[in-house]
């Protein structure tokens, strides 16, 4: 059977989306089928795949998704596909309204929640990007592992994050590939974990690469962007705004008293397609 899918990307972290919004027949995701379409030579290839459905309880959510890492594992959370998910939902009309017509905040549930979503729009009306209310991060105690300080945070999905002593400039030998397959699967985190490797720049700045648990490498991970962002603050290295600077791009985190965290960043439809799936899969 063909279905219709449609690329998009978050500052290169990128992602196949199914639309089963309209309908009851829509593609059913598992985690064979995810490994086939994230294969980057025999399949669609992208980081992460998901469907996105109707909310069952439109009191609580707009929308709700499935969501699958590349290696067929189930995504509790994954801020990149969050802005994707706007921006899907923006440019096929479907964004909620309040009653004077103006733009209300969208309502995505996850398996880390609901997340609200604010729009941001150009002086032509057209979407420049979005602002997603990530929720409050939550704190566990750091960890000491392979010679390296981690602090772990929970954005709804695992974080470990430490701080590399490695000038901006050389950000490029930060052992991401080499320590952070080990760090993923570390006893310490039983679910594995996301790993994020990270030089403080100044107060507002954080430049940063990230192992993303399911992916390997990544050119950014939202909720890594913020889960480093929190770690910072709590460790006294920046304050509550700071631009994270990812290979794929920036990100702008607000970490306010209380570590609720909020994250805006661009979001882009690639291309669309069909592709076809035998009934079996």
């Amino acid at each position: 059977m063909n279905y219709t899918f449609t690329k998009m990307q978050g500052l290169g972290n990128d992602f196949v989306v199914f639309d089963n919004m309209g309908t009851q027949d829509g593609i059913k995701l598992s985690p064979e089928l995810a490994l086939q379409l994230c294969d980057r030579r025999f399949g669609i290839g992208a980081d992460g795949v998901f469907t996105l459905h109707v909310a069952e309880d439109k009191t609580v959510a707009d929308i709700y998704w499935d969501f699958y890492n590349s290696d067929g594992s189930v995504a509790e959370m994954c801020g990149n596909a969050v802005r994707c998910v706007a921006r899907y939902v923006f440019e096929k009309g479907l964004w909620p309204t309040e009653s004077d017509s103006s733009y209300g905040e969208l309502r995505i549930e996850t398996l880390a929640g609901v997340k609200s979503i604010g729009l941001k729009l150009d002086d032509a009306g057209n979407f420049s990007g979005a602002r997603v209310d990530m929720g409050i991060a939550e704190i566990d105690t750091d960890v000491e592992l392979g010679g390296r300080t981690y602090s772990r945070v929970s954005m709804g999905n695992p974080h470990a994050v430490t701080f590399v002593d490695v000038l901006p400039s050389e950000f490029g030998t930060a052992p991401v590939s080499t320590e952070g397959p080990d760090i993923e699967v570390d006893p310490m985190f039983p679910n594995k974990t996301n790993v994020e490797y990270a030089v403080v720049e100044s107060s507002d700045r954080i430049r940063m690469r990230v192992w993303e648990r399911g992916a390997g490498e990544t050119l950014a991970c939202g909720t890594g962007a913020c889960a480093t962002a929190v770690a910072a603050k709590l460790k006294g290295l920046v304050g509550e705004v700071v631009t994270l600077e990812l290979l794929g791009g920036s990100l702008l985190i607000e970490v306010d008293s209380d570590n609720r965290v909020f994250k805006a960043g661009p979001a882009t439809e690639v291309f669309t397609g069909t592709i076809e799936i035998p009934v079996s899969c």
